[in-house]
């Protein structure tokens, strides 16, 4: 099986570049991402990689079949209906430039410079607070924990900090300001960068540079083989970076020899690497193998986890997490390991309405992700460009978070929203 997938994404790949079709489309990224991983899983190192119940077999082929036949569905039905239009990188790059002609630059420095002065106020009152660095910490791990919920005004706005280097890439990548002004920009940007590797917090750069891959891939010019793969290996150094923070020589070894990974002794960090990766897979199985072939039941929430965020906005998470038996996102229920709590997004979908809803979830996902990528590339505008970089953010992280149901998401839209104000001074520099 491992051979099977590695062909499988090289195959795609491949045809791809042959093609010149677009390497950003949800239906490509999504097979991207699970052949990848599923090549990786089926090497099968672990003792926790049981072979799948029947079950977990119907959900995981089935709703991945059903996200793709959403994508693919709803390409065919536009070029049904539009049979003369045809989409080209070049007319997606001419209509970004335009639009970013009309946007008033002034007004989106100034909303970059409040989230990035906001995120550095929170920040020294968290230290001050605290009075520690997570990255500094003897535990960095719990550190960072407490670092983050220092109170509550913290545990909600620390995000301004990754927001505010997204917005920092479209001023670079866009803005006609001076050279002198861009490099201040970038400047100002690499320290709260700096300062934001101290909390060890690797989501949000993730997702920083996934906008980043998107702005440059319509924006600029095609993403090339080289490009990728330099963007790949910094998601990887980030990973691995925050990873040897968090965890010591001898929480490496006591992780190995508790998913008992076949790798020789002196790869213990290679190991700890496959155990992030694969465990959303068993936890996957595990948790249709206790509530569904099992003797237990969770409670079907009925939508919750698909608006948890809404739930968030009226406080509603915890009163209904304790009076139903909820999860909370860290899927205490279903993670076979403490610490390896992630699991694929089909989970969270049966959570809300069992085995029926977790294929409609999963068809309407592919759908509603292909119709508004169509959208973008119809009528391409900046904002519609870093708000489909979520969206893609969202397929990429599916196999361990569901994005959707966490408010970071929505907040940083509505900051994107905010800072992009067409005006006569679109062209203005300072």
């Amino acid at each position: 099986m491992t051979v099977f997938f590695a062909a499988l994404l090289l195959a795609v790949f491949v045809h791809t570049l042959a093609t010149r079709r677009d390497l950003l489309s949800p239906g490509r990224v999504y097979l991207f991402v699970y052949c990848l991983l599923l090549a990786v899983y089926f090497l099968k190192l672990s003792r926790y990689q049981i072979p799948w119940s029947s079950t977990t077999h119907m959900v995981f082929w089935g709703g991945s079949a059903l996200f793709l036949c959403g994508c693919l569905l709803m390409t065919l039905l536009a070029r049904i209906t539009n049979p003369q239009q045809a989409v080209s990188f070049e007319m997606v790059k001419s209509a970004v430039r335009e639009d970013a002609a009309r946007i008033d630059w002034p007004w989106f420095l100034w909303v970059w410079l409040f989230c990035a002065l906001f995120f550095l106020a929170v920040y020294c009152s968290a230290a001050l607070k605290t009075g520690m660095v997570p990255a500094l910490a003897v535990d960095p791990s719990r550190a960072r924990m407490a670092f983050i919920g220092a109170n509550r005004v913290i545990a909600f706005t620390w995000f301004f900090g990754p927001i505010s280097l997204m917005l920092a890439v479209e001023l670079l990548l866009f803005s006609n300001f001076s050279t002198p002004a861009k490099a201040a920009i970038a400047l100002a940007s690499l320290f709260v960068l700096g300062v934001y590797l101290t909390l060890l917090m690797r989501m949000d750069l993730y997702r920083l540079i996934i906008l980043a891959a998107v702005l440059i891939h319509y924006g600029k010019r095609r993403l090339s083989v080289r490009m990728l793969a330099a963007m790949c290996l910094v998601a990887v150094v980030v990973f691995m970076g925050a990873m040897f923070v968090r965890m010591d020589y001898q929480g490496f070894q006591l992780l190995t020899d508790y998913i008992q990974v076949k790798m020789p002794r002196k790869y213990l960090w290679a190991s700890s690497i496959y155990a992030y990766m694969v465990n959303n897979f068993w936890n996957l199985d595990y948790a249709l193998r206790r509530y569904v072939d099992g003797q237990q039941h969770y409670p079907m929430s009925f939508g919750f986890e698909l608006f948890r965020v809404v739930m968030f906005a009226f406080r509603m998470i915890r009163p209904l997490e304790d009076a139903y038996g909820f999860d909370s996102p860290f899927n205490e229920s279903v993670a076979m390991i403490a610490g390896l709590n992630t699991v694929v997004y089909m989970w969270h979908f049966y959570k809300d309405f069992g085995p029926a809803g977790a294929y409609l979830l999963a068809l309407l996902f592919g759908m509603g992700a292909s119709l508004y990528y169509q959208n973008c590339m119809v009528r391409a505008t900046l904002l519609r460009l870093t708000i489909l970089s979520l969206v893609i953010g969202c397929i990429a992280m599916s196999f361990m978070i569901p994005l959707w149901s966490f408010w970071t998401v929505y907040l940083n839209a509505f900051v994107l929203f905010v800072a992009h104000r067409h005006g006569a001074q679109g062209a203005a520099a300072p």
